[in-house]
């Protein structure tokens, strides 16, 4: 029988992951879909063989009209038959004051819907007097189609390793389970679910994956879900000895309160090891540091062969400097931030909280990233840009030319190398490391001033742009 069967192997997994001790209390986030009706059903089912105290909330983010109020009827008469306490909470209207964070619609809605659950987990436990967990349905295709989107936008060990078991409150009981698994539960228990037709759009990324990606997985190996699981998991206990390891080494190389790493014993480890350790350091340091990229890493690494002085700039106003025994990261203010030559990365977490704002030799440059509905007229302004973001593979730079840029010069894909069109322009020699390039890589979005990247156009599918306005300091007005 699939019932039986399905909640043994959901509550053993409870239990061999410790992410439930009896007698605690569980607060299910329950949306009125498939997955977390099933998490609803199986905790009614199985809440006196674990001794917990259960109540369910449901966010209505007022996103979808009468299919919304729709939903949070639905989850609350489900309730009443399971003798659940249920309490419905609207946040729309936070949502839609939410207009200066720059985040996408989706990003606001999980913010907000995990900010209420927080609450209500704390309102609870005061009330119980015993810890209470925050029980949400993900599953084990949503745990792939995580790992996939972190691979396909560039990603180390931490995002491979897909959705932890545990996190803070939030534990995922249905990790290991399947959407597929959770269905055939429902069926055998005669349960009717809401479905949201939104999630069937492939414009967005992640529905992309779950339709169009992991079919053709599937279709390679029935098993392929089952199979990415297992190595996600092998992967976080890789990526967990490694974090266990490069604790212990930047322990014994920092000085100067952990800001300043010394490099000669750091070089005694592997490359990877190297980067882990950076990594790390960088964390203890930068607000949001796990978003940083392979390629930052190991711009950062390169300093350790740099001369003293040599430096390189990161968000959020760090700088990491060659000093004489190693690297050292300090602050500085990021608005109004000068850099006269090297290279500067824009991280996607800046962007999303703030405008950001710089200066790069001569010139004044300001970044905003926001949605893109399709109606607007793009800017024809020679200092003012607009790209389809959802393009960039990298987090953004501003340098001046390296070996080996290039830039597509027509919409089907034709690129040439930026010596080329640099002299194709007639461009003179002493200019050309002067100008600044708005960069993904070594693919050139932007020669500033000049013309951008075929390849970077808007388009009918782009939701979110990235706006780049800069302003040329004349002679004149930096004299005075």
């Amino acid at each position: 029988m699939v019932r039986p069967e399905f909640e043994e192997r959901v509550y053993n997994w409870i239990e061999e992951e410790g992410l439930l001790p009896k007698g605690d209390g569980v607060l299910m986030g329950v949306s009125g879909g498939a997955d977390s009706v099933a998490l609803l059903r199986f905790f009614c089912r199985m809440a006196e063989r674990g001794q917990w105290t259960l109540r369910c909330v449901h966010v209505e983010h007022g996103l979808r009209g009468r299919e919304s109020l729709a939903d949070a009827e639905f989850v609350k008469h489900l309730c009443r038959g399971c003798d659940i306490a249920c309490q419905v909470i609207s946040v729309g209207e936070q949502i839609a004051s939410m207009e200066d964070t720059h985040m996408s619609l989706e990003e606001k809605a999980r913010f907000v819907r995990y900010e209420a659950l927080e609450q209500q987990a704390r309102n609870m436990e005061e009330e119980l007097g015993r810890p209470v967990h925050i029980a949400v349905a993900h599953h084990a295709n949503d745990n792939v189609e995580t790992m996939l989107f972190h691979l396909a936008r560039g990603t180390g060990l931490d995002g491979m390793r897909g959705m932890p078991a545990a996190r803070g409150r939030i534990v995922r009981p249905f990790l290991q389970v399947s959407r597929q698994e959770i269905e055939d539960y429902l069926g055998e228990l005669h349960q009717d679910y809401c479905r949201d037709y939104t999630n069937e759009d492939t414009t967005f990324q992640r529905n992309r994956i779950r339709h169009e990606v992991i079919p053709q997985l599937e279709k390679v190996n029935a098993r392929a879900v089952c199979h990415m699981g297992r190595t996600a998991r092998l992967v976080g206990e890789v990526a967990d000895y490694l974090g266990k390891q490069a604790r212990e080494i930047l322990q014994q190389i920092q000085v100067e309160e952990g800001k300043e790493i010394r490099v000669e014993p750091l070089r005694l480890y592997p490359a990877f090891m190297q980067r882990e350790v950076v990594h790390l350091w960088l964390q203890q340091h930068i607000p949001g540091a796990r978003n940083i990229s392979f390629s930052q890493i190991a711009k950062i690494v390169e300093l350790f062969d740099a001369q003293v002085g040599r430096q390189y700039y990161l968000p959020k106003g760090m700088v990491v400097r060659r000093t004489y025994q190693g690297i050292k990261i300090t602050c500085e203010s990021f608005s109004g931030q000068t850099v006269e030559q090297g290279e500067l990365l824009i991280l996607e977490e800046d962007l999303c909280m703030q405008n950001v704002e710089m200066t790069y030799g001569k010139y004044h440059i300001f970044f905003r990233l926001r949605d893109w509905d399709g109606t607007e007229e793009i800017p024809g302004n020679l200092y003012t840009k607009c790209f389809d973001y959802d393009k960039i593979k990298n987090n953004v730079s501003v340098r001046t030319r390296h070996s080996g840029d290039y830039i597509t010069i027509t919409a089907e894909g034709a690129h040439k190398s930026l010596q080329d069109y640099f002299v194709n322009e007639k461009v003179p020699a002493d200019r050309r490391d002067e100008i600044p390039l708005l960069c993904d890589g070594s693919h050139v979005i932007w020669v500033m001033g000049y013309r951008i990247s075929e390849h970077y156009k808007i388009s009918n599918q782009t939701q979110k742009v990235l706006e780049v306005h800069m302003i040329e300091e004349k002679e004149n007005e930096r004299d005075n």
